[in-house]
């Protein structure tokens, strides 16, 4: 059924050749770039909401798992933002608009997370209900880009065959 030219040996040695190179190495920076954000932005989310009263015995934190929960929750709202405005606003603008966004997001939350000492206990600065909003946010964002980038991915090798 097929003849032996329509089958075409491939493997991942094709990538680094002159034809893909560059889009290879610029989407392994993008790949990585969003790997250190997003998982990044997940483990910086935990530690504002874990206690930061270590148990010296068995190193064990206490988490806030409500706040943690509502703001995994924002995959789901970045997702349906993703699939809704990816063809209408096109992948870059989407990209660059979720990364800057998820930046700031991620620096107030930081920022806002300040703790200090007043008498015995240890107090936040900013209400929980913003550092929630602050968290969902920042989350919400990476994970738009990231639902970009696999669908900008798979376009770009498409578009090169």
């Amino acid at each position: 059924i097929f003849q032996e030219h329509d089958l075409e040996s491939n493997n991942i040695c094709d990538l680094l050749k002159p034809k893909w190179r560059t889009m290879t190495l610029l989407l392994w920076v993008a790949w990585a770039a969003m790997a250190f954000t997003y998982y990044g932005t997940i483990l910086v989310v935990t530690l504002v909401f874990a206690s930061g009263e270590e148990e010296e015995v068995e190193g064990k934190y206490s988490f806030d798992y409500t706040a943690i929960l509502a703001s995994a929750s924002s995959e789901v709202v970045g997702t349906a933002i993703a699939i809704l405005f990816v063809d209408s606003v096109g992948r870059v603008p989407i990209q660059v608009v979720s990364y800057v966004g998820g930046g700031i997001a991620i620096l107030l939350l930081c920022t806002s997370n300040r703790r200090e000492e007043v008498g015995d206990g240890v107090q936040q600065q900013a209400p929980r209900g913003l550092l929630i909003l602050l968290a969902f946010l920042a989350r919400m964002c990476y994970h738009i880009a990231s639902c970009t980038l696999w669908v900008s991915t798979a376009g770009k090798f498409q578009q090169q065959r």
